[in-house]
């Protein structure tokens, strides 16, 4: 199965418009951004949003997420941060999805459930745990996660990079009714195993 899966290099594009110059991966319009947190309020996931368009097979371009599961989450710490699947989607960099096993995570997965059969092009990340420069290099992030798809899965290699809007657009659209997130291989933190990822979005 590993010979199917398309290697998808994320490649950071910077405000001074200087790229990492990859053949492999068209990139977006993508931000540094600085060490305040930011808000980012994707409108695919605006549920509010009643147009939509479908293709032949009938697949729809308007990503709508029913729910959203983790295979495993870190419990709040007492002092009201809480890790929950539901943080990647709140439009906050400032919080995050921390898995909760032992050790760094690897195997570790957010499974999202469409609401339709849904058109997926690109993937845009906000990697590690983002609420300041500190906590993100204390704690894991992933530099290698598989997406899993209902057509095929493709694999993406993060860069340890704070703060920072990474975006991939994936080899293929898939036709999807569900989105499986898989860790396969982190940075280590300096301080904490516990691997956390701040916003995910689809388009």
């Amino acid at each position: 199965m590993g010979n199917k899966r398309n290697i998808i290099i994320i490649v950071l594009a910077f405000l001074l418009g200087v790229g990492g110059g990859s053949a492999f991966v068209k990139l977006t319009k993508n931000n540094v951004r600085g060490n305040t947190p930011v808000q980012n309020t994707p409108t695919t996931l605006d549920h509010s949003d009643t147009s939509e368009t479908t293709d032949e097979s009938g697949a729809t371009d308007s990503i709508d997420i029913l729910k959203i599961r983790a295979s495993s989450e870190l419990a709040n710490d007492g002092y009201g941060n809480y890790y929950y699947a539901e943080n990647v989607l709140d439009g906050l960099t400032s919080t995050a999805w921390t898995e909760g096993v032992s050790g760094n995570g690897e195997g570790e997965t957010l499974t999202y459930t469409l609401a339709a059969l849904t058109n997926i092009h690109s993937c845009t990340l906000y990697n590690g745990y983002c609420k300041s420069e500190d906590l993100y290099y204390k704690n894991s992030r992933p530099s290698k996660i598989t997406f899993i798809f209902d057509d095929g899965e493709e694999t993406v290699l993060m860069q340890d990079r704070y703060n920072v809007e990474q975006v991939a657009h994936f080899k293929t659209t898939h036709q999807t009714t569900s989105i499986v997130l898989r860790i396969d291989e982190t940075f280590d933190g300096s301080k904490y195993t516990d691997t956390c990822i701040s916003e995910i979005y689809f388009n």
